[in-house]
Order: structure tokens, then C-alpha cells, then sequence
């Protein structure tokens, strides 16, 4: 008999549906969150779960899919978290001025002083 063509994708799929179900429940506790954000860390937790859960069972000897919920669960606050971190650092600013000092221009460092004469 020969095997099922979806056979991949439904296995895959089992594996997805517990980290989606737990970004979903952590999904619940995210306040003032644009939908595009939301449904970015949903797919997050979701990867998070998807990668981590064969290392956590090894590591706690859980079920497959309680450990997939938990992972998916806590991957999508992680990535909330990181993305608020990340939104709320001026960081662009600071890599201006890490280019600045790299390339000798800080902004700490006065301009030179004109050297022609005005009549």
C-alpha cells in the first residue's frame, strides 16, 4: 500500500497545532497589541514550539504535546517581550553614533575651526 500523500504535512500539522494552541492561550494576555503584531508572535511561539519541543522532552521527559503547548505558551511572551524591548530602544540612534565614533566623527568631537580670513 502506498503511503498517504499528505502523510507529511498532517504529521507536521500535529506537531505545529500544540505550539499554535498555546500562542493562542498567551495571545489571550497581550493588552493594546496590533493584530499584525499578534498574529507575528503567534507564528513565532509557534516556531519556538515547533523547534524547541523535541530538545524539551528529551530534556523532561514530558509529553510531546504538553511540552508543545508550554513551549509555544511561553515562546510567544518571550517574543512579545523582545519585540517590545527592541521597539522601545532608540536603536537606530545608537547605531549612527557607533558608526560615527567607528569612522571618526562623533558628534563629541567640535568641527575645526575655519581657517579663512572674513574681510
Amino acid at each position: 500500500m502506498a503511503p498517504h500523500p499528505w502523510g507529511d504535512v498532517i504529521a507536521t500539522a500535529k506537531e505545529l497545532v500544540p505550539g499554535l494552541v498555546g500562542s493562542g492561550v498567551s495571545m489571550l494576555f497581550l493588552k493594546e497589541t496590533s493584530w499584525p503584531r499578534r498574529i507575528g508572535s503567534l507564528l513565532a511561539g509557534a516556531a519556538i514550539s515547533y523547534y524547541a519541543t523535541p530538545w524539551l522532552v528529551g530534556y523532561t521527559n514530558m509529553p510531546a504535546g504538553l511540552t508543545g503547548f508550554l513551549a509555544g505558551l511561553s515562546g510567544l511572551l518571550i517574543v512579545s517581550k523582545l519585540m517590545d524591548i527592541i521597539t522601545n530602544i532608540e536603536l537606530m540612534g545608537f547605531v549612527t553614533e557607533w558608526i560615527r565614533k567607528w569612522l571618526g566623527t562623533s558628534n563629541n568631537n567640535p568641527p575645526p575651526p575655519n581657517r579663512e580670513q572674513q574681510p
